[in-house]
């Protein structure tokens, strides 16, 4: 039990960065077209080129927007892993007790990670 236990938690923590990885887009810069980049097309000019990448406040919310995401990730396992020991209690009062505390725990967990990107976009559109 424990050796499953341990396999899953270490293919969750390193499965976690892919797929968190999510907001790394390659596209294309404004005013170029095709894959190389040689032609240029000009912007229309009612629509301004402002960049949204580069800023300290951006990296930081970046930053803590992932942190945020890799923790969920782990809440989730959580989740997963209190209903597993829930599923597998068999009725014993003590196992029934511990995946109950688990599993409340890893959804309040959820609401605070929630809370948090709501909390953090609204301070980043605010800056």
């Amino acid at each position: 039990m424990k050796t499953i236990m341990r396999k899953m938690l270490v293919s969750l923590v390193t499965s976690a960065p892919l797929a968190t990885i999510t907001s790394a887009v390659l596209a294309q810069t404004p005013g170029t077209s095709g894959t190389s980049g040689s032609s240029r097309l000009p912007l229309p000019e009612n629509v301004k080129y402002v960049p949204t990448r580069g800023t300290l406040e951006s990296s930081a919310v970046d930053i803590i927007n992932f942190g945020l995401g890799f923790v969920g990730l782990v809440a989730v396992g959580f989740l997963i892993y209190g209903g597993f020991l829930y599923i597998t209690s068999q009725g014993e009062e003590k196992k029934n007790t511990t995946a109950k505390n688990v599993l409340v725990y890893a959804i309040i967990g959820l609401v605070v990670i929630l809370l948090s990107f709501v909390i953090v976009r609204a301070v980043a559109n605010i800056l």
